[in-house]
C-alpha cells in the first residue's frame, strides 16, 4: 500500500501527528475539532501500536461521516474508481474490463490503476478510447473486491505488466501491395494505421472484427500451453500472406497473394517444453476471400487441427459498477452499450446503430429524481435507461441530467457510436425494427444531417407519410441548412411526391425552384435531371423534358459529376427512341456509354453483358419478375447502346408478356424496328409482338405482325412456323 494512504500513515510509529492520520479534504468545523483533539492527545503521551490502531480506527470512522470520504480508499491522489464485477463461474486469472471514464482523468489512460486489498495488481492498458473509455487487462488477486482507479493529474507513468493470457488481435490499414517475406510484413505493419484491438478466442477468423474485410493487416499475439515436451507441428492457411512465429521463431509462412487452400499445406516443426509459450500470427489481406488460420499438431496427434480456444491461457471479461468519487459525493453515471445495428442504404455502407444507456444511479435516487437524456444528435429521452438509435456513426456528447425539485445534477460524456464489425449478417437487425423508436424523434430539434437521415430512413422503410412530414420540417429550416442537406431533402421530398403520384406539377415546381438556388453545379444538375424525369414519364411533355436534360448536358456538364451527365445523355437517347429517331438516339446513347461506370476492361465488359442477359433469361424462366426488371435496368444503364440492337428489347418484351402488359410489348417492337429495321432479331421480335396481340384478343393485329415477317424478312428461319400460325388464325 502506498505510503501516503491513510492506514499506513496511521500505523507508522515515526509519524504520530495529524498528518499521519488525516489526509485529503477537511472542510468542516467538526473535522477541524477532531484534528485538534488528536493533535493534543499525541503530544501528551508516547503512543503504543494498539493505541494508535484504536485512535486511527476512530479517526477513519469519524472522517468518513464528516467529509463523506471512503474509509477504504486506496490513495487520495486518485479521485474516481469503479468496483469490478467478475463472472459467477471463472476459470481465468486474467480479466479484461472496459471502464467508462466520462472524460475525468487523462485521455491517454496512463492514470488508470487496478487495486485489490489496498495493493495494485499487475495490469496493462489495452486501449484508451474511443471517446471517454479505457480497456484494461489485469491479474486477479484473491477474493477481495477489486477496483479500477483513475483521475489523478499527477500520476506518474507506470510500466505496463506483461500478462500472459488470451489472444489479442489488432488490425491496421494496408495499401494492398504484395508481401513477399516477414521483413516486408514488419515494414508494412510499422506504417499501417491501427483500426483497434480486440481479444479473440483463437487464431482463426474469416472476417475482420475491427473493420472492412479488404486491404488490412492483422496481428494475433497469444499465449498457449504445450501439454507435453516434444516436437510440435504448426501450420498456416490463409487468403493472402501469413507468418506464424512461436516464441519469436518463424515456424511456418505462406507469403504472397493467394487463395486459402483449406488444408495444412504450409507447416513447420519446433521443439517445445511443456508449459506456456507465445504465438504471433501476422496476416496481410487484399481483397476477395478472407481467412486467417493457425493449426497445430501436438506430439502424439495424428494430424494438424485448428488451435482450439482451450489451447490458450484463458482470459475472461469482467464488468464495472457505478462510479465512486473520493469525496463520497454523488454524480450521475451510465454505461453505454452497442446492442444492435441495421443496414441503412442499399449498398450496405451506412449503418444505423442502436445503443443502450444504463442509468447506474442507486434505486433510492431513481425514486426521488426525474431523468433527462440528451443524446448529442438533437434528440432526448425521459426514460430511466433508454435505447437510442443513431442514424449516423460518430462520437457524440451525451448528457444525463438528474433532477430533484430545484436541485439538478448532470454528467456529460463522449460516447463513441460505430457498427460492430464482429456482428455477422445473421445477427444484424432489420431496418423496420427501429421504426417505432425513430418515428418518435422531434425532427425540428435534430441536427440538420441527422434530420435528413431520419427522412431518408422513412423512405427506406416505405413510410412515405413520414418522409413528407420530416421533409416539411427540414425545408422550413432551409436558411440554416448546409446546401448538401438541403439538396438531399429536396430531391427525396420531390421523389416521394412523384412516387405517391399525388402532385406531379407541385413536385416539378419545387425542383425547378431549388435548382435555381443551388450554388453547386452537381446539385443543380441532379435537380434538373429529376425535373426532366417528371416531364417525360408523368407529364408526357417530351419538349420540356428535353429542355431539362439539355440544361444538364450543356449548362452544368463541366462541373457536374460524370455519372449525372451520363444519365442525362441516356434520357436524351430515350426521348429520341420514343421519336423513332434511331440515328440521334444512338448518338446520345453512344456518348453515354463512353462515360465509364466501372473499371472493367473491354473483355470483362463483354463477359458482364452476357452474364446479365443470361441472368435475365433465367429469372424470367423462374418467374422472378422483380429481379428480372432490375437486371433489365442494370443492362440498359451499363450498356445503353444495346437497347437499339434487339436482344435487350427481346427480353424486355418477354418480361412485358409475363407481366401481361401486351400493348407495351407491341410498342417496344414497333419502335425498335423503326429505328433499326435490319436488326437480326427482327423476325423473333415480330413473333413476340404477335404473341402480345393474340393474348390481347386482337386477331387483325396478330395477322398483320406475322405477315410483316414474311414480307419484310423472307429469309427468316421461323418462316414455316409463321405460315402455320397464319393458317390457324384463318380457321
Amino acid at each position: 500500500m502506498p505510503a501516503n494512504s491513510v492506514p499506513i500513515a496511521c500505523h507508522s510509529e515515526e509519524r504520530s501527528d495529524e498528518a499521519s492520520c488525516v489526509t485529503g479534504r477537511h472542510g468542516s468545523d467538526f473535522a477541524a475539532n477532531i484534528r485538534t483533539v488528536l493533535k493534543d492527545a499525541t503530544r501528551s503521551f508516547v503512543p503504543t501500536a494498539s493505541a494508535l490502531r484504536m485512535t486511527c480506527l476512530a479517526c477513519l470512522v469519524i472522517m468518513a461521516f464528516a467529509d463523506g470520504t471512503h474509509a477504504d480508499w486506496w490513495n487520495d491522489a486518485w479521485q474516481c474508481r469503479r468496483p469490478v464485477a467478475f463472472p459467477a463461474k471463472m476459470s481465468a486469472k486474467v480479466f479484461e474490463v472496459t471502464v467508462p471514464t466520462h472524460g475525468l482523468g487523462r485521455s491517454t489512460g496512463t492514470d488508470v490503476r487496478v487495486v485489490s486489498n489496498g495493493e495494485e495488481v499487475p495490469s496493462r492498458l489495452v486501449a484508451a478510447g474511443p471517446a471517454h473509455s479505457v480497456r484494461v487487462v489485469f491479474e486477479r488477486r484473491g477474493t477481495a473486491p477489486h477496483f479500477v482507479y483513475w483521475n489523478n493529474p499527477a500520476a506518474v507513468y507506470k510500466p505496463q505488466a506483461t500478462l500472459r493470457a488470451g489472444v489479442l488481435f489488432e488490425a491496421r490499414s494496408y495499401d494492398g501491395s504484395v508481401v513477399k517475406n516477414l521483413g516486408e510484413m514488419h515494414a508494412r505493419w510499422a506504417v499501417g494505421k491501427s483500426q483497434g484491438t480486440r481479444y479473440v478466442s483463437s487464431v482463426h477468423l474469416g472476417h475482420n472484427p475491427l473493420g472492412p474485410g479488404t486491404n488490412f493487416l492483422s496481428r494475433f499475439v497469444g499465449w498457449f500451453v504445450a501439454p507435453t515436451t516434444g516436437k510440435y507441428v504448426f501450420a498456416t492457411d490463409s487468403d493472402d500472406a501469413s507468418f506464424l512465429l512461436v516464441d519469436g521463431v518463424l515456424v511456418t509462412q505462406w507469403p504472397g497473394r493467394h487463395y486459402a487452400s483449406r488444408r495444412a499445406r504450409h507447416f513447420g516443426t519446433i521443439r517445445l517444453t511443456a508449459g506456456m509459450h507465445r504465438i504471433e500470427y501476422l496476416h496481410a489481406q487484399t481483397d476477395g476471400g478472407l481467412l486467417m488460420n493457425a493449426a497445430w499438431q501436438p506430439p502424439g496427434a495424428k494430424h494438424p487441427v485448428v488451435m482450439p480456444p482451450g489451447a490458450f491461457v484463458p482470459l475472461e471479461r469482467a464488468t464495472v459498477g457505478r462510479i465512486e468519487l473520493n469525496d463520497g459525493g454523488f454524480v450521475p453515471d451510465f454505461l453505454p452499450t452497442n446492442v444492435g445495428q441495421a443496414v441503412l442504404n442499399p449498398d450496405a455502407t451506412d449503418y444505423l446503430v442502436k445503443m443502450h444507456f444504463e442509468n447506474l444511479a442507486p434505486a433510492d435516487v431513481l425514486e426521488t429524481h426525474t431523468t433527462r437524456w440528451f443524446f448529442g444528435d438533437g434528440t432526448t429521452s425521459a426514460d430511466v435507461s433508454p435505447d437510442h438509435v443513431y442514424l449516423k456513426p460518430g462520437t457524440y456528447d451525451v448528457t444525463l441530467v438528474m433532477v430533484k425539485g430545484y436541485e439538478e445534477k448532470k454528467l456529460a460524456a463522449k460516447v463513441h457510436v460505430a457498427r460492430d464489425w464482429n456482428r455477422q449478417p445473421k445477427a444484424i437487425d432489420t431496418r423496420e425494427s427501429y421504426y417505432d423508436l425513430i418515428r418518435t424523434y422531434d425532427i425540428s430539434r435534430m441536427k440538420p444531417r441527422h434530420a435528413y437521415l431520419a427522412m431518408y430512413y422513412f423512405g427506406r422503410v416505405a413510410k412515405r407519410e413520414d418522409v413528407i412530414r420530416a421533409g416539411k420540417v427540414i425545408l422550413a429550416r432551409e436558411n440554416g441548412l448546409p446546401e448538401e442537406t438541403l439538396f438531399d431533402a429536396v430531391r427525396l421530398y420531390a421523389e416521394t411526391m412523384r412516387v405517391e403520384g399525388k402532385d406531379f406539377n407541385g413536385a416539378r415546381k419545387m425542383l425547378v425552384t431549388y435548382e435555381k438556388r443551388m450554388k453547386h453545379a452537381e446539385h443543380a444538375a441532379a435537380l434538373a435531371l429529376a425535373v426532366g424525369d417528371i416531364d417525360m414519364w408523368h407529364l408526357k411533355d417530351l419538349e420540356a423534358a428535353e429542355a431539362a436534360y439539355r440544361r444538364v448536358i450543356f449548362t452544368y456538364a463541366e462541373k457536374a459529376r460524370k455519372l449525372t451527365l451520363r444519365r442525362a445523355l441516356v434520357r436524351m437517347g430515350d426521348i429520341h427512341r420514343w421519336r423513332h429517331d434511331g440515328k440521334r438516339a444512338r448518338e446520345y446513347l453512344h456518348k453515354a456509354q463512353s462515360i465509364p461506370v466501372n473499371n472493367l476492361g473491354p473483355v470483362q465488359k463483354s463477359v458482364r453483358a452476357g452474364y446479365i442477359a443470361r441472368s435475365i433469361e433465367e429469372l424470367l424462366q423462374r418467374g422472378d419478375m422483380e429481379f428480372a426488371y432490375e437486371y433489365l435496368l442494370m443492362w440498359a444503364w451499363e450498356y445503353p447502346e444495346d437497347q437499339l440492337d434487339g436482344y435487350w428489347t427481346e427480353l424486355r418484351v418477354k418480361w412485358l408478356i409475363k407481366n401481361k402488359e401486351y400493348p407495351g410489348g407491341i410498342a417496344e417492337v414497333e419502335s425498335l424496328l423503326k429505328m433499326n429495321p435490319k436488326t437480326p432479331y427482327a423476325a423473333g421480335l415480330l413473333w413476340l409482338a404477335a404473341d402480345c396481340a393474340e393474348a390481347a384478343g386482337d386477331v387483325k393485329k396478330t395477322t398483320e405482325l406475322l405477315e410483316r415477317i414474311l414480307t419484310d424478312y423472307p429469309e427468316a428461319l421461323n418462316k414455316n412456323a409463321v405460315l402455320k400460325r397464319l393458317e390457324a388464325l384463318k380457321k
